[in-house]
């Protein structure tokens, strides 16, 4: 799959500006399109997704057309969107929900049943952030979230990254995990 990549960001400076979202949709849904036919050309089974910011407007910002890719066949086989937020989300004054908000917008965009595995921060596990404290007040949002995602008939997920399984500020998220790992599997 591609990972996050597209065109830059905001802050990346001039290019930014000189190419506007509608045109970088149509480069970029121009080349997935080949990227995907092209693998398919390898033979039917091979399966082709992108793996894109998880703010929806972020990414469409830099030239994913989600909306294309999530309602018509051709573009990809599953997409793996990047919700790297906990639901204790600090906007302000208050808490946000911020990994169900994004969770929701996702699979209400997804009107073609595309299979969608869910991108989980395993790299923010234990790791104090002013903005998102969820990582650092609790140590079970990996094992909340992938309940949540499961309810949403979500077709799995993926860890970012593995090396964070044995960082010990990632430990006690770690250990609820795989403790939630056996009793899903027994």
């Amino acid at each position: 799959h591609f990972d996050d990549y597209f065109y830059p960001s905001k802050t990346s400076g001039a290019q930014f500006r000189k190419v506007s979202v509608a045109r970088r949709k149509k480069v970029i849904n121009t080349m997935v399109k080949k990227v995907y036919k092209t693998v398919k050309s390898y033979g039917k089974d091979l399966q082709f997704g992108i793996s894109p910011a998880g703010n929806l407007e972020y990414a469409e910002s830099l030239g994913c057309d989600l909306e294309t890719w999530l309602s018509q066949d051709g573009y990809i086989d599953y997409i793996i969107p990047q919700i790297y937020w906990s639901d204790q989300y600090r906007i302000g004054n208050s808490t946000v929900k911020m990994y169900t908000n994004r969770l929701n917008d996702w699979c209400e965009l997804n009107t073609n049943d595309t299979p969608m595995y869910i991108g989980l921060a395993l790299y923010r596990c234990g790791v104090g952030d002013r903005s998102d404290r969820g990582w650092v007040k609790k140590n079970n949002n990996i094992v909340a979230q992938i309940k949540k995602l499961k309810a949403k008939k979500c077709e799995g997920f993926v860890l970012f990254s593995s090396s964070y399984f044995n960082e010990s500020r990632a430990k006690k998220e770690v250990r609820n995990y795989r403790s939630y790992l056996k009793k899903i599997r027994n």
